[in-house]
């Protein structure tokens, strides 16, 4: 849906809501309708109509926390996906949230909180991303393969881990005779379907897919997607079984500066370089290069990454 579509749903919203008051569905669509056009405060104050009706709303419960969290309003979000998850206790994203909003590190986030996630993006994403938040990691982890990559620069089998729409296979496409893309998403590997580019396209989690494959890859990346785990021990185990002869692995990671990782309010990881490091030492890899940049903006500051680039040795 476009703008228009949104300001004139935002319209029939209003007018359902003048004829039923009392409709908890009016008010909630109301606050997508508003959310979607950029207005968030006007979005909030509908789901809050809306679970004025009804306290147990739980779709309210979860858009509500999930704008407010948008808007860095960290407390009023807590206390939001607290109730959510006492409306609904089988709610990824309500026991991620509270976990990050509650200086908790766990190991991982929960897969169907990264499915519902990346799901709700899907739409705009590269719109979102590329040209509201200068998202630039395709590009940057493209650039460092190159500069410290194999000659010639090419790969027989290259596998994108956490694809979704596609960012990174087409920055790495031209040098890849096959490329694999694996996503959580449905929504991003459907965007990444229509876009094209990919060899094939498959919809699971990646480290069950890692485990489950049978042939190796001589080029493994991972743009934007190891700040999903805390814990990389089981990852960096999938790709090294996957590896061929002097394969590579690229990917990016958030910076944490004092411990081995934790978990942000923002409900992504940072990791510690000292802990990348022994866990690709440990897991028979070589480190090739690594060098910090920035990977996007988020609420007007940088966010602050690192590139990686291993060689298997295994």
């Amino acid at each position: 849906m476009g703008q228009c579509q949104y300001l004139e749903a935002e319209r029939e919203f209003q007018r359902a809501i003048d004829g039923a008051p009392q409709l908890r569905e009016a008010f909630y669509n109301l606050g997508i309708a508003l959310q979607r056009q950029g207005r968030s405060p006007e979005a909030i104050e509908a789901y809050r109509r809306a679970l004025v009706i009804d306290p147990s709303y739980g779709r309210a419960l979860l858009n509500l926390g999930n704008e407010l969290h948008r808007q860095a309003a960290w407390d009023e979000a807590l206390t939001v996906y607290q109730r959510l998850a006492e409306v609904d206790p089988a709610s990824a994203v309500a026991e991620h949230m509270t976990a990050a909003l509650s200086g908790v590190t766990t190991a991982a986030c929960p897969a169907a909180f990264v499915s519902s996630l990346f799901d709700r993006w899907a739409a705009d994403y590269d719109d979102r991303m590329v040209g509201g938040l200068g998202y630039q990691a395709p590009e940057v982890l493209r650039q460092l393969i190159e500069d410290h990559g194999p000659r010639p620069l090419q790969f027989a089998r290259a596998l994108d881990l956490g694809c979704g729409t596609g960012l990174m296979g087409r920055a790495i496409r031209s040098v890849c005779d096959q490329l694999i893309g694996v996503d959580l998403s449905p929504k991003m590997v459907a965007e990444a379907e229509r876009a094209g580019g990919y060899d094939a396209l498959v919809v699971a989690d990646v480290v069950t897919y890692l485990k489950a494959a049978d042939e190796p890859f001589d080029l493994i990346v991972a743009a934007d997607v190891l700040n999903y785990w805390g814990d990389l021990t089981d990852l960096f185990s999938a790709v090294a079984r996957r590896c061929a002869s002097g394969a590579r692995f690229a990917f990016t990671t958030e910076v944490s500066t004092d411990e081995d990782y934790f978990l942000t309010r923002t409900g992504r990881y940072r990791h510690h370089r000292r802990a990348i490091e022994r866990l690709a030492q440990g897991s028979g890899f070589r480190l090739c290069t690594q060098r910090d940049e920035s990977l996007r903006r988020e609420r007007e500051t940088t966010v602050a990454g690192r590139l990686y680039l291993l060689q298997w040795s295994g």
